[in-house]
């Protein structure tokens, strides 16, 4: 937590709640797309309280998109007592925030203001939404290679200041990369971002929705100095029939060793 008075929301270990809402969305997505066996419920709950005291707006766009292609289009084998859990669990979670909201007002407001973001048109809101612009006009002047990291940042943080008549942050990670490394390298990074969702155990259409909402996590911040942001990326392009080779010789490796260690044990006694 933050020292401010009336600023009530979760931050993790991250520089700010909307960074810790990206890393919370991703752990979701994990645990429902990636992970085997069933889904872990109180995990998954611990997840999803932890995000909605974040109190970010991408962020609960992002959840529902992802929540939405899990329960509609999700191709992972779920039984009836899942679909059971699930419906009970979220009746549940629905229930105890209907409470929290009607019953504390530190925990009202804090949904109130996260929702009004998007209609009352406040510095944060400006904010990002001049940061995309400014950047999306940057890039239509370098498209190909951009302006490079200095000169790209100074170049959007002063026509932020001018159209803002304050300092503007630059909060969004793909007009970022445009605007500094151009649109080709930009075009790798979002084909790898939508190749990891196609890996995703959804449809076409599950994975349609948790790119957008992918999406709108990371245009709210600027993620491309976060090497976990690349090393998801990575996640796609990487060769199943390689993996698959390299899980059977590793076990054969296991195997080998733990024969080759009854041998030395048997030899010395």
């Amino acid at each position: 937590m933050v020292d401010i008075e009336g600023y009530y929301r979760l931050f993790g270990m991250f520089r700010e709640s909307g960074v810790f809402q990206i890393f919370l969305n991703t752990a979701i997505i994990m645990e429902l797309f990636l992970r085997k066996g069933r889904v872990r419920f109180f995990k998954l709950s611990v997840l999803l309280a932890g995000l909605i005291l974040t109190f970010s707006t991408p962020g609960y766009l992002a959840t529902i998109l992802i929540l939405i292609s899990y329960t509609f289009f999700s191709k992972k084998k779920i039984s009836e007592k899942e679909k059971k859990s699930i419906i009970a669990g979220v009746m549940l979670l629905v229930v105890m925030l209907l409470v929290l909201y009607f019953s504390n007002s530190t925990f009202s407001d804090g949904i109130n203001n996260a929702w009004t973001k998007l209609t009352n048109k406040e510095s944060s809101y400006l904010g990002r939404t001049t940061s995309i612009i400014v950047e999306l006009k940057l890039w239509s002047e370098k498209p190909i290679f951009g302006y490079g990291i200095q000169e790209g940042f100074e170049l959007s943080k002063t026509a932020g200041m001018e159209t803002l008549g304050f300092y503007m942050f630059n909060t969004s990670t793909i007009t970022g990369l445009l605007v500094t490394f151009g649109g080709i390298f930009t075009l790798i990074l979002v084909l790898m971002l939508l190749a990891f969702s196609l890996r995703l155990k959804t449809n076409f259409i599950g994975a349609f929705l948790i790119t957008i909402g992918i999406f709108i996590m990371i245009s709210s911040q600027l993620m491309m100095y976060n090497a976990y942001f690349y090393a998801l990326l990575f996640i796609s392009i990487k060769n199943m029939k390689y993996r698959k080779r390299i899980e059977e010789k590793t076990d054969s490796l296991e195997t080998a060793l733990t024969v080759g260690r009854w041998h030395n044990a048997e030899t010395e006694i």
